[in-house]
């Protein structure tokens, strides 16, 4: 037994680090697709039709031989033969009647059809076989006639919505969740209007489907739906509510601006309302601040005003209100800095954030004037600020179509008046961001490593005086809350607004991690939570989603590599 665990370690190896890159790369080149996919659905796999593009031979194959190993010890791992009957994929690679082992764990009976992909040629390396019915076999088959995108490649999709072919209903549904808005819409007049409802009404149907039919009854809905949606909205019932960020953006799209009066008495205004139903409630509507033009962004900015009123869920709100440039509330945001203690004080880099774009002449005022209550605030949204800024050095607060602006706004493009104070504490990066960046870091780490050598007792009152300094107190508590749908927001909301399939979610009696505002911001809570964190983590989302892929394949090197050499054989054996 031990020789075999250890002649299999190679084997395991390569296959390791090979699913690792393959994982990786597709990730990364599906980054930038993900952005403009369905707003409130998040694809779970890799679709058959990315399986297919990624590998160079995909054949339909029957199993001659069952798995058996190759070699009398069982060194490798039980392999089974088969034979081509027909390709997909590949054809100059591999014949109909070809005949080839592959790796296959279970136990089959001969003459079952598998789908079988390769890569590699002409010594085809053959991935897992796939067991496949002959409607399986139909349907990747049929893959290969549709259009690479569009409205007419979603409906062949919609005939497997719940399919019983399980892997084929999947496979539906991650095609959907992939497809930006504009092709749902569409697909309008083709969608099945009676049978998305009598989905939605089923309480088995797993909440990301349900996200992805409320979605498409908000394209292809009508106004004698919008009962049903307003029972849902009022219920209170964890599982009629499943999906409510979907659920509320359908409500919207089907009765327009009327619907958030309701939104608001239900979902914003109660103090008493969990803090991810409010979160749902706000990613709505910043869906129909980015995806629609049906409500006017001075009415959708006057409902996200209503938090403000709840000063601890106020800073979920500044970014879009900056990026919405509705800059009536400024008087109000410098009033809750000045109150922000406690569980509110990191609101204050919102604001000051806020205040940077912001064109009005008073805000420079207030800028140096705030920066004077709460310097350590200001540097961290001065630093965020600059760190990939423009020439203009302002705030980008997500990527927001430049082309749709108020036209009262004036051009700020080259207006160097409005810039920061350069008296502050950091100034603003013009041209090239990441010179700059890297040497006001290397210098704050030679400060942080020169002021800070201490013992570990020194550590421990270090930490308890940067608690008290950053006037933060975490409130410690584990409440259950629900991640919330993926979807193309105005700004990068919190981790708690991330896919979830764990709905119907129990009451929460208290606010969880306080939510981000950007991705930098994910850094600006770090450090105010009482760590003692002289420089801040860098804020470049993308540069983490580029890194963590290349971080897990040097990990899972290292511990295969101590296993190749025998440590771990050691400690167990």
């Amino acid at each position: 037994m031990k020789t075999r665990i250890t002649n299999l370690i190679p084997t395991i190896f390569r296959a390791a680090i090979a699913l690792l890159l393959t994982v990786g790369l597709v990730n990364i080149a599906r980054a930038e697709e993900c952005l403009n996919a369905c707003p409130f659905c998040s694809a779970i796999n890799l679709t058959f039709a990315e399986q297919i593009g990624s590998n160079d031979v995909v054949a339909i194959a029957t199993m001659i031989e069952s798995p058996r190993y190759e070699k009398p010890d069982g060194d490798e791992l039980p392999k089974a033969k088969f034979e081509i009957d027909g390709l997909v994929k590949g054809a100059a690679f591999a014949k109909p009647g070809m005949k080839f082992n592959a790796i296959l764990v279970g136990s089959y009976e001969v003459g079952q059809k598998f789908i079988v992909m390769g890569v590699d040629p002409p010594n085809v390396v053959w991935s897992t076989p796939l067991k496949a019915s002959q409607r399986v076999i139909d349907y990747v088959q049929a893959l290969q006639k549709l259009p690479a995108s569009g409205s007419d490649r979603l409906n062949f999709f919609q005939d497997y919505f719940e399919d019983a072919e399980s892997i084929l209903a999947f496979d539906a549904y991650d095609e959907f969740a992939r497809a930006p808005y504009t092709d749902l819409v569409d697909l309008k007049d083709r969608m099945k209007r009676e049978q998305i409802i009598k989905w939605i009404q089923n309480p088995e149907i797993a909440v990301n489907r349900r996200r992805l039919y409320f979605t498409m009854l908000g394209v292809c809905g009508t106004e004698a739906a919008i009962p049903m949606l307003e029972e849902m909205i009022k219920s209170g019932d964890r599982q009629k509510q499943a999906g409510l960020d979907a659920l509320v953006g359908c409500y919207m799209v089907l009765k327009g601006e009327s619907a958030l009066p309701l939104i608001e008495k239900q979902l914003l205004e109660k103090e008493d309302i969990d803090y991810v139903d409010t979160l749902s409630a706000v990613s709505a509507i910043r869906f129909m601040g980015t995806e629609s033009k049906q409500i006017p962004r001075e009415r959708l900015c006057q409902s996200l005003r209503t938090l403000l009123k709840r000063p601890s869920l106020a800073d979920m709100i500044v970014p879009d209100l900056a990026r919405w440039e509705d800059w009536s509330v400024m008087d109000k945001l410098v009033e809750l800095f000045k109150e922000a203690e406690g569980d509110t004080v990191w609101l204050r880099v919102a604001i000051f954030q806020y205040l940077q774009v912001c064109p009005l002449p008073a805000a420079k005022t207030h800028i140096a004037e705030l920066a004077k209550i709460d310097p350590k605030a200001h540097e961290r949204a001065s630093f965020f600020s600059d760190f990939g800024s423009s020439d203009s050095g302002s705030t980008d607060f997500g990527g927001e179509d430049k082309s749709i602006k108020n036209p009262e706004t004036p051009d700020r493009a080259n207006d160097d008046d409005l810039r920061i104070d350069e008296s502050t504490l950091q100034p603003v990066a013009t041209g090239n961001p990441v010179p700059e960046l890297l040497e006001r870091v290397a210098l704050m780490a030679t400060n942080t490593v020169s002021q800070n050598v201490q013992s570990p007792s020194e550590d421990v009152e270090s930490f308890s005086e940067s608690a008290s300094d950053s006037e933060i107190e975490p409130n410690g508590k584990d409440d259950p809350a629900e991640t919330l749908s993926t979807f193309k927001p105005a700004i990068n909301t919190s981790p708690a607004a991330s896919a979830s399939s764990a709905d119907p979610v129990p009451a929460a009696t208290s606010r969880p991690v306080p939510p981000v505002l950007e991705p930098e911001m994910a850094a600006n809570t770090a450090s105010n939570s009482g760590i003692n964190a002289t420089v801040p983590l860098a804020p470049v989302s993308r540069f983490y989603s580029l890194m963590l892929p290349v971080g897990s394949g040097m990990a899972i090197f290292l511990l295969l590599w101590s296993v190749i050499n025998g440590w771990f054989e050691r400690l167990i054996f």
